[in-house]
């Protein structure tokens, strides 16, 4: 009969099972439940040590926070401009609940210009929705990471569309003028266009910068550079100069 420390003592081929790493968290924010659900459950089937949490309102964070510390949290702004008021609202409310959590937009539209501004505004990733989910979750661990990610494809159609205008001998600007666009105004960005329309309407810098969410000093910059490419001395030639080249909007 064995001795009873024979007993207890556990045998030589047993192992103590191991414990299971916690999953990463990925808050997931979608107004529409069957959208949010559906891709949430589409990102966890391809990775299995994440666990993605739908959440309908970006409020809802701050309880999810107290059993969880998310690495990342994806917006889905769908179809919506990165400066419209939901958007940057929703955006807010995240950074009251998580001010050091990386934020990521899950979006619809690929445009150049909105990307730059989403990234100047401290989004970390633009994650256009078509992408697989495979390579969406390959994009979101670059940016939990501390990376950025924005889709390449987005610059280089601006640029072909550019590149297409001088292949086929023209000049961009002048291209631009032929669509009933002064040619002065031809040579300004989008940014200093969208500064530009609201400039006219007596806005300070201040205001506009709240208008597009950009930092004042940007607006500021801006500024300067489209009274130097319309040769204007201030603010108020400004205006006097476009009051006959542009529609009141």
């Amino acid at each position: 009969m064995p001795a009873p420390d024979d007993l207890e003592r556990p045998s030589a081929g047993r192992h103590k099972p191991q414990r299971r790493r916690p999953k990463k968290v990925i808050l997931f924010i979608d107004p529409l439940p069957l959208r949010c659900e559906g891709i949430a459950c589409a990102l966890e089937a391809h990775a299995r040590d994440l666990r993605v949490l739908p959440l309908a309102d970006p409020a809802l964070a701050a309880g999810i926070t107290r059993d969880a510390d998310p690495m990342l949290v994806l917006l889905n702004i769908a179809g919506a401009h990165v400066t419209d008021a939901a958007v940057t609202e929703a955006v807010a409310a995240i950074r009251a609940h998580l001010p050091t959590t990386p934020i990521a937009l899950l979006a619809e539209r690929e445009i150049a210009a909105e990307i730059v501004t989403a990234i100047e505004n401290g989004i970390r990733g633009y994650i256009p929705i078509r992408l697989e989910p495979a390579v969406m979750i390959k994009a979101l661990r670059l940016v939990a990471a501390g990376g950025t990610f924005a889709p390449a494809e987005a610059f280089m159609h601006a640029q072909e569309s550019e590149a297409t205008v001088v292949r086929a001998g023209a000049d961009p600007a002048a291209a631009r003028a032929d669509q009933g666009e002064p040619a002065v105004l031809a040579t300004l960005s989008p940014r200093q266009l969208a500064i530009l329309d609201l400039l006219r309407t007596g806005r300070s810098n201040k205001a506009i910068a709240n208008e597009l969410v950009i930092p004042e000093s940007i607006v500021k910059a801006e500024v300067r550079r489209i009274m130097q490419k319309l040769n204007a001395s201030n603010r108020t030639q400004v205006a006097m100069l476009l009051a006959d080249k542009l529609p009141n909007g």
